[in-house]
């Protein structure tokens, strides 16, 4: 993530989607950690589990959640439809296996 991004916090969004098994992330390219993680993400099974994950944090792209807020507020409703927000069960990265 740029960690310097002043108005998107990539770098709390990257440490969220690591927390939740969807992503690895690295906090400083200078180290050996980059490496390790592209080493992680050759693994067809590191693969299998990050996109797994990826899809129980969020199944979509939120496009048709979005245009049916625009819908809704473009035909004078007040109340935007509720956001789903899918609950990941396995939040565990499996290093090294």
């Amino acid at each position: 993530p740029n960690e310097y991004a002043v108005v998107d916090d990539q770098a709390a969004r990257a440490r969220f989607a690591e927390w939740a098994g969807a992503a690895l992330a690295v906090s400083d390219w200078a180290t050996d950690e980059l490496a390790d993680r592209v080493r992680a993400v050759l693994d067809p099974h590191m693969r299998s589990h990050l996109a797994r994950n990826s899809r129980a944090v969020f199944p979509g792209n939120g496009a048709a959640q979005a245009a049916e807020m625009v819908a809704t507020f473009a035909h004078g409703r007040r109340t935007a439809p509720r956001l789903t927000v899918p609950r990941v069960t396995d939040t565990r990265v499996p290093m090294g296996s």
